[in-house]
């Protein structure tokens, strides 16, 4: 028996922003994928997820991938976070419709009206975003003075970078500062 995806739409902000749906297939999933474990981290704890959370992003997925296809092709069910999709319907034909959106706002739209549900539909489910701005710029501010007191601020910046997703010379410029 194989088993399934699921892609599911998590909240950027708001964690009461997520579906009951959502909320269910992730705890009922084998494990979830996560490029942001940080972030979903918050949201398995809000809504007591005990599914185990894996890291999925750009730096490991090759190394990740067959793994992941085989657990689905054993029966797992496996779901990905991911916090912003494209619906996009009725590609070539003159009613074609393009919707950028989170999940949960893309179904609202889709049971809104039966006309919306009628034809094809290619969904496109970008990468998950990295900390919000404000958010990584918190989260240096905590970090930075610490890792500056461990090393010297090139290392701290470099270290401070890959926790926060925020730009090397950025940090590094902080870093100079204290």
């Amino acid at each position: 028996m194989i088993g399934l995806l699921y892609i599911v739409a998590t909240p950027i902000g708001n964690l009461s922003d997520i579906t009951f749906r959502a909320v269910d297939i992730l705890k009922n999933v084998d494990f979830v994928l996560s490029e942001d474990t940080r972030h979903s981290k918050k949201l398995f704890d809000h809504y007591e997820i005990k599914s185990p959370l894996k890291a999925f992003h750009e730096h490991n997925e090759n190394e990740k991938v067959n793994g992941i296809i085989s657990a689905i092709n054993s029966g797992q069910s496996v779901a990905l976070i991911s916090r912003r999709v494209c619906l996009a319907k009725e590609l070539t034909k003159s009613f074609e419709t393009i919707r950028n959106d989170n999940l949960p706002a893309l179904i609202d739209y889709l049971e809104s009206d039966s006309n919306h549900q009628k034809g094809e539909f290619v969904i496109l489910v970008s990468p998950a975003d990295k900390i919000e701005l404000d958010e990584a710029n918190v989260e240096l501010e905590k970090i930075l003075p610490i890792l500056c007191e461990e090393m010297g601020a090139s290392k701290a910046a470099k270290l401070a970078s890959k926790i926060t997703g925020l730009d090397k010379k950025y940090c590094y410029k902080k870093a100079i500062i204290l």
